[in-house]
């Protein structure tokens, strides 16, 4: 029975337990937020920032770029960060509508 070589032996197991896979985490990604903010409430986001608070909860804070029912910002809460689910999360921020621009247009209409 022949043994492998020291010298190719230890580059090998480096090179394999690099490739070896980290314990993976689930993460909500930006992405699905600013999806979830795009389907529910069509808000156009600019920006969009992250807090993780101590329990664990995130909150994602995003400015619209059509700022016709959310001019001033719109906050979604997740619970779970870890959930990898964005369907646990939900928009806290209540949509804007400004009656008073009908009073503006003709009434012939």
């Amino acid at each position: 029975m022949s043994t492998i070589p020291k010298a190719i032996l230890v580059p090998l197991v480096a090179c394999l337990a690099g490739w070896m896979p980290s314990i993976a985490q689930a993460e909500l990604k930006d992405y699905q937020i600013a999806r979830l903010i795009m389907l529910k409430s069509g808000c156009q986001l600019s920006v969009l920032l992250r807090s993780v608070k101590a329990d664990g909860s995130v909150a994602f804070t995003g400015k619209c770029k059509n700022a016709t029912h959310y001019p001033d910002l719109i906050i979604v809460f997740c619970p779970d960060l870890d959930s990898n689910d964005e369907r646990s999360c939900e928009i806290k921020t209540n949509k804007k509508s400004f009656d008073n621009l009908q009073l503006l247009q003709s009434q012939d209409e």
